[in-house]
């Protein structure tokens, strides 16, 4: 009966340290679970974080090639508004040369 009793008491002081690695081993895997999801959503995060700055960037650049366009699309419609003025500053003069020249020559 006495080695029954040790072997009982031996049974449950394996059985009691099983248990208590089977814990550990369930509580290390939870944790390890947890970090495994938290690393996946703040590599998440960050890629999204990144692909809206990658967003903003592209938008600012289309924004400034617009605005280059634009401003090419003024400068040339001045140009060709100052050189129609001189043309027809031109056109004038050359009318009040001729005009003079007439003047002379019907004297």
């Amino acid at each position: 009966a006495e080695k029954e009793a040790r072997e009982r008491a031996a049974k449950e002081k394996a059985e009691k340290a099983a248990r208590i690695e089977a814990e550990k081993a369930a509580k290390a895997e939870m944790l390890a679970r947890e970090k495994a999801e938290k690393e996946a959503k703040l590599a998440a995060e960050k890629a999204e974080k990144e692909a809206k700055l990658a967003a903003e960037k592209e938008a600012r650049a289309k924004a400034l090639e617009e605005a280059k366009a634009a401003k090419a699309e003024r400068d040339a419609k001045l140009a060709a508004e100052k050189a129609q003025r001189e043309k027809e500053r031109e056109d004038a003069k050359l009318a009040k040369e001729a005009e003079r020249a007439k003047a002379e020559a019907d004297k």
